[in-house]
């Protein structure tokens, strides 16, 4: 049995470590954004990491390990590993951040009464009292593995509930071919049925592994809720001749006409602060400062304004949002505006005989490429 096994253990080992190496490196791409929602992503790393450990070392200790006393210390040393990887899952779930996706009073009492029977679980010796707090453990955290992942792909984005449809199933899976193969369960069985259950279960880890990474392959990146909301108007000023060349107001309908259309008075006020001062205040607070840097966020009364500058040739254009309230997000998306911008225009814009006419000409389907962001959710 273990010339079958143990190949298929490694593979499934590859597997998880591969989706935590994976989900480890874009939390770590996305952690200067500072949009705290993704920690479910480092949590949801971790938790495979230290989970798929705990199993191998288990597994490792009952097939090559005789010594009663290793065997034991090895046994206590996975669920230290399993434990630990929940423990940060559930401590990422209860931070204030996710208080609008899940109840995070009920993540905390989730959290006290896994730490509480975890350490129970370590320490004691009765191997009864010990089976038992283990099915106790399952249970809850079957629950809430439900309960937290129905709720959050209720609020997420259309973009990303599939991909939490996928995980939850994975996981589901997983845990369920771990649990039938565990040696608190397969005391139960009768010789026969525990080796069938061994070449089942096998595929089972592998098929749960798999279905969860196509769920984070190329993982969308979770803003904070209703961030579309707190917008109010996207512009971009061609900071050398201090001209807008592109307006899109999230208050009104936005079509291809809104770039030749008159600006309100306020929208004007707004123009002129922006177009005339953005370069007065940016070298007031470089020399304040003592530092040659870019501003990217002017707080202005109840309104605040995410700044940013475009790259090499399209340093002159400026990228502006205002919103009414400051979130990460906001940053992150007109940073893909930015970047949208010069992908698809930097060849034409850097031609210096443009007018002001041509510059908002050629900008003038950009909205819809804004909508369609806005539509799909964000991709990386």
């Amino acid at each position: 049995m273990q010339e079958y096994y143990l190949p298929f253990l490694y593979i499934t080992l590859f597997i998880g470590y591969e989706i935590s190496f994976y989900l480890i490196y874009q939390y770590i791409k996305l952690r200067k954004k500072k949009i705290t929602l993704n920690r479910i992503i480092l949590a949801y790393g971790l938790l495979s990491a230290f989970g798929m450990s705990g199993v191998f070392i288990r597994t490792i200790a009952s097939y090559y390990f005789e010594d009663i006393l290793l065997h034991f210390l090895l046994y206590k040393f996975s669920h230290i590993l399993i434990a630990f990887g929940v423990l940060i899952f559930l401590i990422t779930l209860s931070g204030k951040s996710f208080d609008e996706i899940v109840n995070v009073k009920l993540t905390k009492t989730v959290l006290i009464i896994a730490s509480i029977i975890s350490t129970i679980i370590i320490f004691v010796i009765p191997k009864d009292l010990e089976r038992n707090l283990i099915y106790l453990s399952l249970i809850i955290g079957s629950i809430y593995l439900t309960y937290s992942h129905i709720k959050i792909i209720r609020k997420i984005p259309n973009n990303a509930k599939k991909r939490f449809i996928l995980i939850y199933i994975g996981f589901s899976i997983l845990l369920s071919a771990i649990l039938f193969r565990a040696e608190e369960s397969s005391e139960y069985f009768i010789e026969n049925l525990q080796q069938l259950i061994e070449l089942v279960t096998i595929p089972l880890m592998i098929l749960g592994l798999l279905i969860i990474l196509f769920g984070v392959y190329k993982f969308p990146v979770l803003l904070e809720l209703n961030w579309q909301n707190k917008i109010e108007e996207i512009f971009i000023i061609d900071s050398n001749i201090n001209e807008m060349i592109f307006f899109y107001n999230f208050s009104e309908k936005n079509d291809s006409k809104n770039i030749n259309l008159g600006y309100s008075s306020q929208t004007l006020d707004k123009l002129i602060i922006l177009t005339t001062g953005i370069s007065e205040i940016e070298d007031f607070i470089s020399n304040f400062i003592n530092k040659d840097e870019d501003i990217e966020k002017i707080s202005h009364g109840d309104q605040y304004i995410f700044i940013n500058h475009g790259d090499h040739s399209l340093h002159q254009l400026l990228f502006f949002i205002i919103a009414s309230e400051d979130l990460n997000s906001i940053g992150y998306f007109l940073d893909l505006i930015k970047k949208q911008v010069q992908k698809s225009y930097k060849n034409i814009l850097i031609n210096n005989n443009l007018t002001l006419k041509d510059k908002k000409s050629i900008l003038l389907g950009f909205n819809k490429i804004i909508d369609k962001f806005l539509k799909r959710g964000d991709k990386k």
